[in-house]
């Protein structure tokens, strides 16, 4: 889980981005290390929003099919990290109450549910 210190903290909103793309595309923190030439220790320290050098968050973000440009002008405009998370939890929640809820009917994707239609004499 993510604690966020401050909505204007680039590194935290740096490391929160790089960990979702690393993790669209696959790869574990080792996997993404050997890509682009830095350490395991460096990309953990990345994704919690430590302390980093330029050229380690331009090697990782070109590892991750990003310009550092890209990647920073991103970050700056993900401002409301809270309410962003707060969000995907809420629609999981959903989602997964959704699921839950067709798994006890026993309706599932691709099944027809059945019709409701008036019987007479009712």
């Amino acid at each position: 889980m993510y604690t966020v210190r401050s909505e204007y903290d680039l590194g935290q909103r740096l490391g929160i981005i790089l960990a979702s793309l690393r993790r669209l595309q696959g790869l574990t923190q080792k996997e993404l290390a050997a890509k682009a030439g830095v350490t395991q220790a460096e990309i953990s320290l990345i994704e919690k929003g430590g302390r980093l050098r330029l050229r380690t968050l331009q090697k990782v973000s070109r590892a991750l099919g990003r310009s550092l440009g890209e990647t920073i002008t991103y970050a700056e405009g993900f401002r409301d990290i809270p309410a962003v998370l707060g969000a995907t939890r809420d629609f999981v929640a959903r989602v997964s109450a959704r699921l839950d809820a067709e798994k006890r009917k026993g309706t599932s994707k691709g099944h027809r549910k059945p019709r409701l239609t008036a019987v007479a004499g009712s």
